[in-house]
């Protein structure tokens, strides 16, 4: 289902609606069609409520991406015309009708009244058009607004007719009135105009100088080993280190201030070889423009027991390349892979060879995926100092002229920070936002304009992000001052009303922990996650039959909501007050979790356990305990694994495990 935003006066959209977003960003980054790559299709009505697939016959069976279609007499002949948009190339298409036919047609175009309560487009407006004969036949037009996915269709009401010539009434029921208007002087084969309230036709003239689009061909274009990109932005590079031939870790920024190409190669790939012998070839060109060639083996990377020093030193040597040369490390490679990564949405790992010329200030400049082409090569070393103009680096990057959307649109630091986070480096989108902090200051306390208070709440989206961030890397104080810091710009901001009041129960701070969540359910009653993180807050309070209410109330509202049931189950299953415990319960609901979480999630596992051990089962309580414990292992999760294992042995007792009321599993 759509999780496309509803209310136009909310902040911002839902987190379903985002997440959405983000899953759709990864099939983009895989290369993955929008809608499996189907066909195009185009179904004829053989009547008899029969339809035929024509799309081959007529030459609509086109492998495109496709993602919106328009209709549209262009030419005005009387037949109707397609504009197709694809994802992939070619981004647009107009497919024209030049089908021969002696069938006749009618095209209308309404104009409303807006005095008469009818918008001048005359949206909503229906048309019937009545034929005689035996029996009588009627066509039936409506005129919509935004008719297709990112497209509108022509407002022109377009009338198949087939063999049909006269037209004996031609009636308009338009928006906001019940009568239909009858109009007369109506014929084939012609566009006319209706205007509302004249009741008669009036004919449209075609322009003299109609649009005219010649047919090109499209050719593919050729395959190519060789892929360049070059950067609008230099990319600073951290100072990694790579092993020289006998094993000494050199720092890059060590290396001379004037550009450099690292290459990285293998022996046993053949481009590798080939372009290495390229670039020896044209050491004496290199060497004019100041580039220096840094060859680093990848096979230490990639082998247990890669070739020897020696026998790779002497294998450039035989090439006659006086490179220098060593081995690359796996950070000097995840770095460069990772600058590669920003630059191409589209997401695909570093081939072999893969190549980085870097300025004399040890900035990445352009890459080159496959075989370095020499002469590009030269051109963009004589062609770093260009690249200090922000402008004719961005003019170098592309083959094509055009308009810049960074000129027009405003960057956004939550997409961006997303995207490090989803490549799985939460250090890089914290130093990424923590920079655009730098750039964009927050403004002045007396700046009331439109355009600060919508800074302020960028800021605050910002900050929210910086605290997940900090929460997830176990910085609790950092990530508790960067919620406030967003509330302080955004007091609105429930999420973050959430997650600071998460991290101040764990602080022990309920008070205002409880403060933080209570203002989150007035933002927003029906919240399941403010529910449960305030159900955790009251457990620890003591309150727990309060909690129990809860978690309750976060379940009615999203029954899926696994964390609430998990907590619910881990009462009914452990709690020291034989009243709050209900054995047949708290199976039912960790088996439901254990089921929707495919009996990989360790936590519900060991809540599965311990409800069978509430219930008498210990044999079936050992068992899940112990494969609750395996998956804790095999994840990473020390702690937990431990506790569960201290539980095992109380399950070998037939004891049942009784926890203090104010924690969880």
């Amino acid at each position: 289902m759509s999780r496309s935003p509803v209310d136009a006066a909310a902040l911002k959209p839902s987190d379903e609606y985002l997440d959405a977003w983000q899953r759709l960003a990864k099939l983009i980054q895989q290369g993955r069609s929008f809608s499996g790559r189907e066909r195009n299709c185009c179904f004829l009505n053989t009547g008899g409520g029969r339809f035929a697939d024509v799309s081959g016959a007529i030459d609509l069976d086109l492998i495109d991406d496709g993602r919106t279609l328009a209709v549209t007499d262009w030419d005005h002949d009387g037949d109707l015309d397609l504009w197709l948009a694809n994802r992939t190339s070619p981004r647009v298409r107009m497919l024209r009708n030049d089908v021969p036919t002696s069938h006749h047609y009618l095209a209308l175009r309404l104009i409303g009244d807006p005095r008469k309560n009818c918008n001048r487009d005359a949206v909503g407006a229906r048309v019937e058009v009545q034929f005689a004969g035996t029996p009588p036949r009627t066509l039936i037009r409506t005129l919509y607004a935004g008719d297709a996915f990112l497209s509108q269709s022509s407002k022109w009401l377009h009338f198949g007719l087939g063999a049909d010539a006269k037209i004996e009434r031609l009636l308009v029921r338009w928006p906001g009135r019940a009568q239909r208007e009858e109009f007369s002087g109506v014929v084939v084969d012609r566009h006319w105009i209706l205007r509302q309230g004249s009741g008669e036709a009036q004919p449209w003239k075609r322009p003299v100088a109609a649009s005219k689009l010649a047919p090109a061909r499209l050719d593919p274009l050729p395959l190519t080993q060789r892929l360049r990109v070059r950067l609008t932005t230099p990319a600073k590079i951290s100072d990694e280190t790579y092993l020289d031939w006998d094993g000494n870790r050199v720092r890059l920024h060590d290396a001379p201030q004037q550009p450099l190409l690292i290459n990285l190669w293998a022996s046993w790939c053949g481009p590798c070889m080939k372009e290495l012998r390229e670039l020896a070839e044209h050491q004496a060109r290199l060497r004019e423009v100041g580039l220096s060639v840094l060859a680093l083996n990848v096979e230490a990377l990639e082998k247990s027991k890669p070739p020897p020093a020696d026998k790779l030193k002497q294998t450039l040597h035989d090439l006659s390349a006086a490179f220098s040369g060593g081995f690359a490390t796996q950070p000097l490679v995840d770095a460069l892979d990772r600058i590669q990564r920003e630059a191409v949405y589209r997401q695909r790992p570093l081939p072999l060879p893969s190549s980085f010329l870097l300025d004399a200030q040890h900035r990445v400049v352009a890459i080159y995926k496959g075989p370095v082409e020499v002469d590009q090569l030269i051109r963009d070393v004589r062609n770093i100092p260009a690249g200090e103009d922000p402008r004719r680096a961005r003019d170098l990057a592309i083959p094509l002229p055009g308009r810049w959307a960074k000129e027009h649109f405003v960057t956004n630091p939550i997409a961006i920070g997303n995207i490090y986070l989803e490549g799985g480096y939460p250090a890089d989108a914290r130093d990424y936002l923590l920079r655009y902090l730098v750039k964009n200051p927050v403004p002045a306390d007396g700046d009331r304009s439109p355009k600060a208070a919508e800074h302020r709440l960028r800021l605050a989206d910002v900050y929210y992000l910086l605290g997940k961030i900090a929460r997830v890397s176990g910085s609790a104080n950092d990530a508790i001052g960067s919620f406030r810091q967003a509330l302080r710009l955004n007091s609105r901001l429930r999420t973050a009303h959430v997650e600071l009041g998460a991290m101040l129960t764990g602080s022990g701070d309920g008070e205002s922990a409880a403060r933080h969540l209570l203002i989150a359910l007035q933002l927003k009653a029906d919240d399941p996650d403010a529910l449960n993180k305030l159900g955790v807050l009251r457990l620890r309070q003591g309150r727990t039959q309060n909690a129990i209410d809860r978690y309750r109330a976060a379940l009615a509202i999203d029954p899926n909501w696994l964390p609430a049931a998990n907590n619910l189950a881990w009462i009914r299953a452990t709690h020291p007050q034989a009243s709050f415990r209900d054995a047949a319960e708290a199976v039912r609901i960790a088996q439901r979790i254990c089921r929707a979480t495919k009996f990989q999630k360790p936590s519900a596992l060991d809540t599965l356990a311990a409800a069978h051990a509430e219930g008498g089962d210990f044999p079936a309580a050992l068992k899940t305990a112990r494969r609750a414990a395996e998956l804790a292992a095999a994840q990473s999760k020390t702690a937990l694994a431990q506790k569960i294992l201290a539980r095992i042995e109380l399950y070998r007792l037939e004891r049942p495990y009784r926890t203090p009321a104010d924690t969880g599993n």
